[in-house]
């Protein structure tokens, strides 16, 4: 049951998200200060260093994934939007150490193999994603010892948000 609800889920973001521009809100501001402030609370949380190879999961148009480029050695960016990849790569200037990936979290175990992350971060993408208990066996098993995990989601009472 999970697989048919993971398909349908996926299906209506390929159709929400196949329009980049409609989305352009979500790429890659180098003057964001909203961007560049989120990303930098993030970094400290996670304690992120330029040894650091980062797994950022829904990274989507790289809002947030250019910013926090900057602070690690590698930056995995992993989406299933293919669209929205192609827009961080665009605006990525093809930078070595950002790679993308379209691929479901969900599919992570059997994507990366033997590779780990000292880090694992997503920005407003939990909401979106059914089972966490299953995400977050997921993302503990990619972990390198001692990584760690942080999440940044919204909060609508918020009234800076």
């Amino acid at each position: 049951m999970l697989q048919v609800e993971r398909h349908r889920l996926q299906s209506i973001q390929d159709q929400f998200y196949g329009d980049v521009e409609l989305h352009s809100h979500l790429a890659f501001n180098a003057d964001s200060v909203y961007a560049q402030d989120l990303t930098e609370h993030l970094r400290k949380a996670i304690e992120l260093s330029r040894h650091d190879t980062l797994l950022e999961i829904g990274a989507g148009a790289g809002r947030f994934s250019l910013h926090l480029s900057k602070h690690c050695s590698r930056l995995v960016a992993l989406d299933t939007s293919q669209p929205l990849l192609d827009s961080l790569v665009a605006r990525s200037g093809h930078t070595a150490s950002i790679e993308c990936a379209n691929v479901s979290v969900f599919d992570l175990e059997s994507w990366r193999g033997e590779r780990t992350f000292d880090k694992v971060c997503g920005f407003f993408i939990l909401h979106h994603l059914p089972d966490h208990e299953a995400l977050f066996s997921l993302i503990h098993a990619a972990l390198r010892p001692g990584g760690r995990v942080a999440f940044l989601e919204p909060n609508r009472v918020n009234p800076a948000f």
